[in-house]
């Protein structure tokens, strides 16, 4: 995977031969624990065979034990600003570790330190964003994701679910599928009609070729499943596999809401087994990507070898207008042919 999100998002290509041209000036870095490095080799030696400048760097040659464990991520933020500076081209990160680790004595070797925020409510709060080196008007020059892995065991299933989905030739509907799930958004009636009129009209931007499937739980909507049976309905259609899997709702850190409760929760997405089509959630409720304290749910899901292949979502909190903003970044993606090939330019969209 070569590219990720807000937080979580991992690298991912599917190899489309228009980007070939561009893909030889590209820059594919990555950072990582010296835990990892092997487990990444099948991954680093695919993006080299897919003709992308591939520079490998091993936390412990940038920062010292004591700024690992202390979380000081400032000299790699540094390190990653000295590599980019001369490549034209696109730029993408891969961040290969764990922000928190359970047991101290692996810290060294788990561990790539995060940085933080700086404006508004994301002050002194976790978030790789700083790695994407923003301009004066806060537009990243460099896509960055990051594989949450806290053992070695986790990181190879992250690029087994890579590798796998990106060598998947065989056709498949879920290529074209877009799961949208809507938690009610609360406020009664005039609430959920305001909802749904907002998301009409984005859904009718996207391209044809899109196929959505749409469950929805709010009386207004023409996707209305009521709320016995909107759990069983989302999880069967998150198993059938699909490009993206949107959910636009409340959540908090141990899952996204239903009218006030968990009703896909982080031990959902933990034991989720997506056979064929392990494709990206993107969610725009608040704490999906939490990396401090209670984990979010987003990296249950990365971390499940049977879940989707990539997360974006919020580390913090969220309210609705950039959840709305960041949702049109997506579907402006998914508008006209042809379509991005790399997750990196979804992320770089929203």
């Amino acid at each position: 995977m070569d590219k990720r999100v807000l937080f979580l998002l991992a690298g991912l290509s599917t190899g489309a031969a228009h980007a070939r041209a561009e893909e030889a000036s590209a820059q594919w870095l990555v950072v990582t624990a010296p835990a990892f490095r092997d487990e990444l080799a099948p991954l680093i030696e695919h993006r080299r065979a897919e003709g992308l400048k591939v520079v490998v760097v091993d936390t412990t040659n940038v920062l010292t034990r004591d700024q690992i464990r202390k979380g000081n991520a400032i000299p790699l933020q540094d390190h990653i600003t000295e590599l980019c500076q001369h490549t034209k081209g696109p730029k993408y990160l891969l961040l290969a570790g764990a922000v928190a680790a359970a047991d101290p004595v692996t810290a060294e070797q788990t561990l790539v330190p995060t940085l933080s925020g700086t404006i508004g409510r994301m002050k002194e709060q976790p978030g790789d964003y700083g790695f994407g080196l923003p301009d004066k008007d806060g537009v990243p020059a460099v896509a960055v994701g990051r594989f949450p892995a806290r053992t070695v065991e986790e990181v190879r299933y992250m690029v087994q679910k890579t590798l796998n989905v990106e060598r998947d030739r065989e056709p498949g509907v879920w290529r074209n599928r877009l799961v949208l799930l809507a938690g009610n958004p609360g406020g009664g009636p005039l609430a959920e009609l305001v909802v749904e009129r907002a998301t009409a009209p984005r859904l009718e931007r996207l391209h044809p070729s899109w196929s959505v499937r749409a469950i929805f739980n709010s009386a207004m909507s023409r996707y209305y499943v009521p709320g016995s049976r909107v759990r069983d309905a989302a999880l069967r259609s998150l198993a059938e596999g699909a490009i993206f899997d949107v959910f636009l709702g409340h959540s908090a850190a141990r899952g996204m809401w239903l009218e006030g409760t968990n009703f896909i929760t982080d031990d959902d997405w933990t034991k989720l087994r997506i056979p064929r089509g392990q494709g990206v959630l993107f969610t725009c409720g608040c704490f999906g990507c939490q990396v401090r304290g209670t984990e979010g749910y987003g990296l249950a899901a990365m971390r499940n070898p049977g879940g989707p292949v990539a997360v974006i979502g919020a580390s913090a909190e969220s309210w609705s207008a950039p959840g709305q903003l960041a949702l049109d970044g997506l579907l402006q993606c998914c508008s006209k042919p042809p379509f991005p090939s790399r997750l990196a330019d979804y992320w770089l969209g929203v």
